[in-house]
């Protein structure tokens, strides 16, 4: 098996993320795999810090609906939620300790 990543999938994604996501959010890391007929997507989605898990959680799976939706085909994605204010310093920390 051999997985790969085609730029006309950036380009889809890209248009769609920039569509979809609330305009107070900001998606980053977007990665994606094609792998036999299904597309593997996972990204990172910055929410304000105030945010409650509950609404994040909202969101991200309004959003993951709607690119299933939109695409029209065998998808697989994964998000991973981040803090909008704190993301950089949390980001930071973890280097060190590492």
């Amino acid at each position: 098996l051999m997985d790969v990543s085609l730029p006309e999938d950036q380009e889809m994604l890209t248009e769609q993320l920039n569509n979809i996501c609330p305009p107070n959010t900001h998606w980053h890391a977007l990665r994606h795999r094609r792998s036999g007929s299904t597309l593997h997507v996972d990204f990172h989605i910055s929410v304000p810090d105030s945010m409650s898990i509950v609404e994040a959680h909202r969101i991200v799976t309004t959003i993951e609906v709607q690119l299933k939706d939109t695409i029209g085909r065998d998808i697989s994605v994964i998000t991973h939620i981040e803090p909008i204010d704190d993301h950089d310093q949390a980001h930071a920390k973890a280097r060190i300790h590492k």
